[in-house]
């Protein structure tokens, strides 16, 4: 996934490139979760006046039985003025605090949307799309 610097006329002055090699998210990506499907603004959830992203990762395979057995996730980066990652969050099947119910196929994390602050905790919250979901 890239972070793409702007200058006024929409062309692009800089880059950044986040991946698992690279860009401060340390290695813990596998090229087959399909990170950077989805991207969307958090704002700046961890309040350092620098905006925070959310980016899904349909293939990653937390709590599956086995391989190819994707539910997917969201990875919450808090970034540094480069573009760089300063820290992270995974919200998975297992980890980040999420207690709904992914299965194998789902791709949680096809979608995702800023909702603003629905629940007035001023915390940002998202909307995250799972394309798989079977409904049960």
């Amino acid at each position: 996934m890239w972070i793409l610097f702007l200058d006024a006329d929409g062309t692009v002055k800089s880059h950044q490139k986040i991946r698992d090699r690279g860009g401060g998210v340390g290695g813990v990506l596998a090229f087959t979760e399909f990170f950077g499907w989805s991207v969307g603004s958090l704002g700046d959830l961890d309040g350092d006046d620098v905006g925070d992203l959310a980016v899904g990762a349909i293939k990653d395979d937390d709590g599956g039985p086995g391989t190819n057995q994707t539910r997917g996730a969201v990875w919450g980066l808090f970034l540094n003025t480069n573009g760089t990652v300063k820290s992270h969050q995974k919200i998975s099947d297992t980890q980040g605090g999420f207690n709904g119910t992914l299965e194998s196929g789902d791709q949680f994390g096809w979608a995702i949307a800023s909702l603003g602050d629905l629940d007035d905790d001023e915390v940002s919250d998202i909307g995250v799309g799972e394309v798989g979901d079977d409904g049960e």
